[in-house]
């Protein structure tokens, strides 16, 4: 008897250590995205300027705490993963060759009386980095500043003009991760519905406390209103670390979530499809009409292609071309004919807490 209880102790400390080995591991993962994604933005905006032959400026533009930061992410990279440098490196100078070239076609369109000539196509890195100088408002990374840019009507009036882009990295035939919000106020803060958000969290609630008296009773517990230390006594609170039963209980709490988010979302759209639209755009990071969206695709972090979008010919396809709203396991799928979204429902980080997210991550398909 005693070696079985040596056995499970033995063994429920193998499982734990585990759980902490893979913990760790995907912390690293996550802030070796965000040092990859930070450095590849500057990467972009360098050779940006290099095309444009504003590299001074440029450079000038950068404070004493952004280079700290580059260079300290860039250390860091090297500690994690050495080879990943050259490789940003790389697919950086491709991309941005790319992104020049549309950069240029969409100005000519757009500006068409501006013309882009020695230093007066001024890149920044956007206001997220800290730039005390420019008071800008937008939701891109990058932002081209045309100097001096003469006025549509030839009047002689000239002003400055900015040109947002949004630079996303991510994998080959992957989604690619846009914005993250709290189930408790996406449906106010995106789409202004303050009533349904009410009604979507009572169910969230209701289906909570569903999901915990059922884990309860599967383990011949009482379930007394919340998880107490009945259920820490014994089971991990990440999701990712219980059993299948448990797994497919909390399971079903999450699909009850997106059928209900999905339900939400159908009667929006079709009562008001141009409202849905802009609270979508805004979801994605592309709520401003004269943004670009850029999208550099690798594999094994070699450069495969790069697709770019107009924010405005975005939005037109959403409107018009909105085929369904569906959920399928834990994710609400919204359909278009030249994308895929899914907003994916997840718990903020234990399961056992009633605060839930929504992360979402679209498919493209070419639509400009």
């Amino acid at each position: 008897m005693k070696r079985i209880e040596s056995m499970e102790i033995e063994s429920k400390k193998l499982q734990e250590s585990f759980s902490k080995n893979q913990s760790a591991q995907r912390g690293r993962d996550a802030l070796l995205n965000e040092y990859k994604g930070i450095l590849f933005e500057y990467f972009v905006a360098l050779n940006l300027a290099k095309n444009f032959q504003s590299e001074s400026d440029f450079l000038l533009s950068l404070t004493f705490h952004q280079k700290q930061l580059l260079r300290e992410y860039g250390e860091k990279i090297q500690n994690l993963k050495p080879e990943l440098l050259n490789q940003l490196h790389a697919m950086a100078l491709e991309f941005t060759s790319n992104l020049s070239q549309f950069c240029r076609q969409y100005i000519s369109k757009v500006y068409p009386h501006f013309v882009p000539a020695l230093a007066n196509v001024v890149v920044h890195l956007s206001s997220k980095w800290g730039l005390q100088n420019v008071t800008l408002k937008t939701e891109g990374d990058i932002f081209l500043i045309l100097k001096n840019c003469p006025s549509e009507l030839r009047t002689g009036d000239f002003k400055d003009e900015f040109i947002p882009l949004s630079i996303k990295l991510g994998k080959h035939g992957s989604y690619i991760n846009t914005k993250s919000a709290g189930c408790r106020s996406f449906l106010k803060k995106y789409f202004e519905e303050d009533e349904r958000q009410l009604q979507f969290n009572d169910m969230l609630d209701f289906s909570f406390h569903q999901m915990a008296f059922q884990l309860y009773e599967i383990n011949g517990l009482k379930y007394l209103g919340k998880f107490d230390s009945n259920w820490t006594d014994l089971f991990s609170e990440l999701p990712g670390d219980q059993p299948q039963s448990h797994k497919n209980i909390i399971h079903q709490h999450y699909q009850r979530l997106a059928n209900k988010m999905a339900e939400i979302l159908r009667d929006i759209a079709h009562k008001n499809p141009q409202k849905f639209s802009r609270a979508i755009l805004q979801f994605l990071g592309q709520s401003e009409r004269g943004q670009i969206q850029g999208i550099c695709f690798h594999s094994n972090h070699q450069y495969h292609h790069s697709e770019f979008y107009e924010s405005f010919l975005l939005h037109k396809s959403i409107e018009k071309s909105l085929t369904c709203i569906d959920s399928q396991k834990f994710w609400v799928n919204i359909h278009g004919d030249s994308f895929t979204l899914q907003l994916r429902i997840k718990p903020m980080n234990k399961f056992t807490d009633q605060s839930y997210k929504i992360n979402g991550a679209i498919h493209y398909e070419k639509v400009c």
